[in-house]
Order: C-alpha cells, then structure tokens, then sequence
C-alpha cells in the first residue's frame, strides 16, 4: 500500500499523483490499484514514473477507463495498491541526449531527463514532444532542457 500525497489534473483527463515511500529510477513503472471494496478492480495498471522526490515516485496517467477513473478520484492520506519499481530503467550515459515523445507516452522521459542533467550537468539536451491535442507540462520540461 502507498499513501497519496497529491493527486491533481494537469492537462486534458491526465493527473499527477505522488505516492509516498515509492522509491525508482529512471524509466521504471509500478502496478497501482485503486482500492475499492470487493476487489473490483482485480488489476492494477502499468504507470510510468514520472519522477521521484525524495523517495517518493510521481505518476502522471490518462482517464481512459474504470481503474484510471477509480485513481483519478483518490485524495490526500487515501491509499492505493502500488507493486514496484518494476522494469529495468533506462541506462544513463555520459553522452548528449534527445528524447521524443508524444501523448502521456513521454511520461518516464521526464526523470529520465532530470537525472540526466544532474549527473551530466555539461551535455546537452533536447526534447521533442507531440500532442494529439491540448498540451500539457511543457514548461517542466523546458525547464531541465
């Protein structure tokens, strides 16, 4: 279980939730679960990290259906089934980097960009982001560019 610290809307049915002691790296994803009664839903979704904040990971996920509907009403001391940090992570290389992406499919590059910029502070970075619609978040990325 996790307890939720934030859980706002960001762009069009996308939201960041950040759940407390919910330590990743770049790239890596967790299982979460909304928890209401009776088990429903049984399976918890694939979110990417967005980022990490003193060992507290930040998801950024798109209503599309019952579970991300489910997280989307959570609030502040609610809890939420997380299983993780799942997956490999990207690796991080003392080279320049260019990262593209689109939709809430761009959500792990965001860490992974910050990360980047701490431990190589002297390359160079660029991101390219594409949007169906509405834009979201682009001064955060900008920011680490």
């Amino acid at each position: 279980m996790a307890v939720v610290l934030e859980n706002r809307c960001v762009g069009p049915e996308v939201y960041r939730m950040r759940l407390a002691q919910t330590p990743s790296t770049p790239g890596q994803f967790y299982m979460l679960r909304p928890l209401e009664g009776a088990g429903d839903p049984l399976l918890g979704r694939p979110i990417s990290v967005f980022d990490c904040v003193e060992g507290d990971s930040v998801f950024l996920y798109k209503v599309v259906g019952r579970g991300t509907q489910l997280l989307s009403r959570k609030r502040e001391g609610d809890e939420v089934a997380a299983i993780g940090p799942l997956g490999n992570g990207f690796p991080l290389e003392d080279a320049n980097l260019t990262l593209i992406g689109g939709g809430i499919g761009f959500a792990p590059l965001y860490y992974l960009l910050k990360e980047h910029g701490r431990l190589f502070p002297a390359r160079k970075r660029r991101v390219y982001l594409g949007y169906s619609g509405e834009s979201f978040l682009t001064e955060d990325f900008a920011a680490l560019a």
